[in-house]
């Protein structure tokens, strides 16, 4: 059953992925961008928070947003559940900047943010240190360096965190010595041998004359993992084109229990990006102008804090026993700064660019969504 929060993630996952203008391997976590920018809302006052509530797909005059994120959060991080997940929000703020102090309580109480006071007026890299300390802790040392030399700087009076890490045996694990190198067609038109796992299941399935669809569930089954795979002929770039989430629904809920020959690519890949051109394009504007920005409910206007950057860095690895995958957002503050069913015997072939997504199934809540244009872990063509 989906609550509104789950329905606002979904909507913002797809709009944010196609605005996303990245070539190859591409992986994110809508959960942990939604996240850091609903932490940054919450301190948003006017005509931002507005453009905030848009981009961020929530329902107008919605009430208790936060609410039904929390009880979704929940619910995923029992550690009675059969999948380890941690989920770690921060608040880095500069010592003496006269934050108000309902705003801090506010992430705390909402999102369990810890708030630490640091010095970026003084040592800006050591604290950029110290912030991509707490995230590489959090994620098993999956996203080492979230924040980069020199995007942090005297300037500096807010960081907003999250951090995701996630692992999960699949219910039913690959054969390792089934394991076997096959070709992949890239999308650029070469071919690769790459190590591919191969099974003979019974899964939730759905083909149409564009695409195939298997859910892989994990051992607790209210995570699954959906790949999609685009039928031959039929370009990657086209179908992420009409990308919804109303459509990524319509495939997994149309999906029914099938055997299928499973020909999957192990694989592995990180992705580091800035956020803050595709938040634009998707409307979120005012954030990031100097002399338009209102975070009043931060700082009471005093600082004129203004976004310079939304930092996001994702990680994931499938292979025959399950899958690894964390991802780590920051939303940088600056002050004065400028910035912006079928027969049988079915096949399910992933020898081709194809996009997966990790989700609960009772919420729908996307934990990771992406595209895999070449299984490679250190493509070089």
């Amino acid at each position: 059953m989906t609550s509104p929060f789950s329905s606002a993630l979904g909507r913002f996952a797809f709009e944010l992925y196609r605005n996303i203008d990245e070539e190859g391997n591409v992986t994110v976590s809508p959960l942990s961008i939604h996240l850091a920018l609903l932490m940054a809302l919450e301190g948003a006052r006017g005509e931002t928070a507005a453009e905030f509530s848009a981009v961020l797909a929530l329902p107008e005059g919605e009430a208790g947003i936060e609410k039904a994120a929390r009880r979704a959060l929940d619910r995923l991080t029992d550690e009675q559940r059969g999948f380890a997940l941690s989920i770690v929000n921060a608040l880095w703020g500069q010592v003496g900047h006269p934050f108000r102090s309902d705003y801090v309580e506010r992430i705390g109480a909402r999102y369990d943010a810890q708030a630490h006071a640091v010095d970026f007026a003084a040592d800006p890299e050591a604290v950029r240190g110290v912030i991509n300390g707490d995230i590489a802790t959090t994620t098993r040392d999956r996203i080492p360096e979230l924040i980069p030399i020199g995007m942090i700087d005297a300037d500096t009076r807010l960081v907003l965190t999250n951090a995701v890490w996630f692992k999960a045996a699949w219910s039913s694990p690959f054969e390792p010595d089934r394991t076997a190198p096959a070709p992949f067609h890239l999308a650029s038109g070469g071919t690769t041998d790459v190590p591919t796992m191969h099974d003979d299941a019974t899964v939730s399935y759905f083909e149409d004359d564009r695409v195939q669809v298997v859910q892989l569930p994990y051992e607790d089954d209210d995570i699954v993992m959906d790949v999609v795979l685009p039928r031959p002929g039929l370009e990657i770039t086209e179908l992420e084109r009409d990308l919804s989430v109303d459509t990524w629904r319509s495939w997994t809920k149309s999906a029914s229990s099938t055997s299928v020959a499973l020909h999957l690519p192990r694989f592995e890949m990180k992705c580091d990006l800035g956020l803050a051109e595709a938040l634009d394009r998707m409307g979120l504007h005012q954030a990031f102008e100097v002399d338009r920005a209102d975070f009043g409910g931060i700082d009471g206007g005093a600082g004129a804090l203004v976004i310079t950057e939304v930092l996001h860095s994702a990680w994931i690895k499938v292979e025959e026993g399950g899958t690894e995958a964390a991802a780590a957002t920051a939303v940088v503050f600056m002050t004065g700064a400028i910035g912006i069913p079928a027969e049988l015997p079915l096949e399910f072939r992933a020898d081709r660019p194809f996009l997966f997504a990790i989700r609960q199934r009772a919420t729908g809540i996307l934990l990771f969504l992406g595209r895999v244009s070449d299984p490679r872990a250190n493509p070089t063509e």
